[in-house]
Formats: C-alpha cells, structure tokens, sequence
C-alpha cells in the first residue's frame, strides 16, 4: 500500500487544509505535486515516527545552546535553537527556550507562543502514539507541559508590565505635550500630540490583547489535548492533573486584558476546563489508588520472604526504641537537680523576708542562689550528653523505619 512519508519526520499521519498535506507529527506543509512524490510503498502497519537522521547535530546544537544561555547571549543562543528547529520542528525544549531567549532580549511583542503551541501539542501526539498512555508518556509529557507553561505564563507578566509602564509613558507624556501645545498657542500642534498619543496607546491595547489570548489559547489547547486524547489515567499523577489545574486557573488571568467582547466567553472557556480537569483528577485518583494498590499485593505477594524480614526488622526496631526510650534520662528527674531547686526556693523566700536595710545578708543569700544556679547548669549538661548518644541511636532507629515503610508503600506499577 502506497502511502505519503513525511520528509522530515517520517509520519504516514496527514491532514489536507486548503490544497496542502500537512504532516499531523512534525507540521511540515506540501503540495500536491510534492506530496506525489513523497508517495512510497509501505509494508505491513505503517510507522508513526522515524528516528531523526540528524540526532547528533541536534544533541550538539543543544548542548552548544544551553551553554550559551548561561553566558548571557540570549540572541547567539536563539539562531542556535531555530537551526535545532530546522533540523527538528518537534523538538519541545528547542521551541521553549527559543521563546525564553526572546523574553530576555526584552521582545515581547513577536514570542512564536503560537509555534510552541503547534510544537507542543505535535510532540505529545507523537508521544502517545509512540509510548500509549504509559507512565513514561506522563512523565515525559509532564515536564514539557510543566516547562512550556511556565515560559506562557512568563510572557504574559512580561506583557503586562511592558504594557502598564509604556501605556502610562504614552498617556501622561501625550497629555503633558498636548496641553503645552496649547498654552503657546499650538492648538493644530496640541491636538497631534494628543492624538498621536491615543494612536500608541491603541496600539498598546491590540499587542495586550494579541498576546493575552495568545497565552490563553496555547495554555486552552494544551489542557485539552490532555483532557480529550487521555482516557487512561492510571499510569499519570496527581501532580500532573493538580498542575493542569494551575494552569485552568492562569487561563483566567490570561482574561485580564483580553477585548471586552471576548472576555466573557474566555472566562466560560477557562472554568469550564478548571472543572473538566477536577473531574479527570478524581478520576485519576481512584485509578491510581486502585492500580497501586493492585500492583503493591502482586509485587508482596510474589516477594514474600522479603516482607517477613522487613516486618521482622522493624518490629526489632520498634521495641529497641522503647527500650531506649526508658533508658532516657529526663533532668527534672533528677534527684539532686530537685535538691537545688527547692533550696533556691527556701533562699529566695528568705531574701523576700529580710529588712529593706539587710543588704549584706541579701548579697549573701545571693551568691548562694547563683552558685545552685550553676550547679543546675552543670547537672542539666551532664545529663544532655548522658543522652546524646542514645537520642542519636533512636534517631538512625526512626531513619531505617521510614525507610521500611516508605519500601511497603513504594510505587510497584
């Protein structure tokens, strides 16, 4: 069976949009005379995802590119992740930290959310074509999304503040030259100034606006396809739907400055997602649990011997601890320290007793007390080292039975 193979990619999935034949992994567009020519024979089921020819360019470009970052060359590192991207347009970290270079060189007007959105939800397709709903497709998937959010959420606070500081430049600089326009006399010249302010400021609206829903719709998408293309939830973690959870509710920050005759309905859009994911979370909850548990009784069962020693070692361990415990010396138990209270006691209501004009007896009584005081010191110190040793021992103790638990409670999917 003949079939279209991506050039790029590798992908038999295809869409056609307006005349073109747009690969559904990578994005790539063709015509239809270039898609004729893509056509080969395939044998058998056809392959999702081909392994990219130029892997070890791409890891260079990476590498070279991360290490630029942290010189501070935001633009050098840029031009080295769009050649990542001419190489791999499915390369989620190249997408995002090509976008995060952008926000550094302080361009927030042109930041591709809208590439990072196609790139995003491409890769993750791929993803769970490739993986299925396994725990490593969660977990892959996961901390793209995590890191992709981050880098949306970064570009709307940079909007905002781009927006609120040049909006109030533009406005109160546009009155201030306007209204000294016209005390000169300048009343053609004034109203320029006013209306060449306005002209800005509305162009300052249309960029907030453009880049709010920009943020919106990339994050909008991204909660979808996992909400839709996700219907096993087993293999996921609760992090992850309590996450897509923080992102329903960024959605409706996103909304702050997004055109009137939209907000409505976005802020419909946003919580109606924060509600669809609080479903998926309960139901990923009880699928977990149920799955956990299922896959702990097989992992014990199949690992009986093993259980009994840990169950065997802690419980040594636990009346080891109570032995220990007993053996705890605690100071205000001591017999002597309990003497010397009780004499500073006696002397100080002595001291209340004396004239007002029995100073030297005072100070005598006095220096008495400071020395009991002391002696208490010194018992309180002989005793904390006294137990020094032991506390450490019941805290090894408490280490190694976390650990036991923390073995009986593990993770066996």
């Amino acid at each position: 069976m003949k079939q279209i193979v991506c050039e790029m990619c590798g992908s038999t999935e295809f869409a056609k949009d307006e005349g073109y034949f747009i690969c559904q992994s990578c994005g790539m567009k063709y015509s239809v005379e270039e898609a004729k020519k893509m056509m080969v024979e395939v044998q058998g089921e056809p392959h999702k995802v081909m392994k990219n020819p130029h892997k070890e360019e791409i890891e260079r470009l990476l590498k070279n590119a991360d290490a630029t970052i942290s010189t501070g060359n935001f633009k050098a590192a840029y031009d080295l992740y769009t050649q990542v991207l001419t190489l791999d347009p499915n390369n989620i970290m190249a997408q995002v930290q090509r976008m995060g270079c952008q926000m550094a060189q302080g361009d927030v007007t042109n930041t591709h959310i809208d590439e990072l959105d196609n790139t995003m939800i491409y890769a993750l397709k791929n993803n769970l074509a490739e993986l299925g709903e396994s725990k490593e497709f969660f977990e892959t998937s996961f901390e793209a999304i995590k890191r992709g959010n981050e880098f949306i959420a970064g570009v709307y606070k940079t909007s905002v503040n781009f927006y609120e500081a040049n909006y109030s430049k533009s406005k109160n600089s546009g009155i201030a030259m306007g209204a000294a326009s016209l005390l000169l006399g300048g009343g053609i010249a004034g109203a320029a100034s006013v209306l060449g302010s306005a002209g800005k400021m509305t162009q300052l609206d249309s960029m907030i606006q453009t880049q709010s829903a920009n943020c919106y719709n990339a994050t909008l998408h991204i909660c979808n396809f996992m909400l839709n293309d996700v219907k096993n939830y087993g293999n996921s973690s609760i992090e992850m739907w309590q996450y897509l959870s923080n992102m329903a509710d960024n959605m409706v920050q996103f909304t702050n400055y997004i055109s009137k005759n939209q907000k409505s309905i976005a802020i419909s859009g946003a919580n109606d997602i924060k509600n669809k994911v609080i479903e998926a979370t309960e139901k990923a909850e009880m699928q977990i649990k149920k799955l956990v548990d299922t896959a702990r009784e097989e992992y014990w069962a199949n690992h009986a011997e093993d259980k009994e020693k840990l169950e065997n070692e802690k419980r040594e361990l636990e009346e080891k601890r109570e032995r220990l415990l007993s053996n705890i010396e605690v100071v205000e138990n001591n017999t002597k320290y309990n003497e010397i209270i009780e004499s500073i006691s006696r002397l100080k209501e002595q001291q209340k007793k004396l004239g007002l004009f029995a100073g030297k007896e005072k100070r005598v009584l006095q220096n008495e007390i400071t020395t009991l005081q002391s002696d208490i010191e010194s018992i309180s110190n002989t005793v904390n080292r006294a137990n020094e040793e032991t506390n450490a021992e019941i805290a090894s103790i408490n280490d190694r039975i976390f650990e036991i638990d923390s073995e009986f409670e593990k993770d066996r999917r």
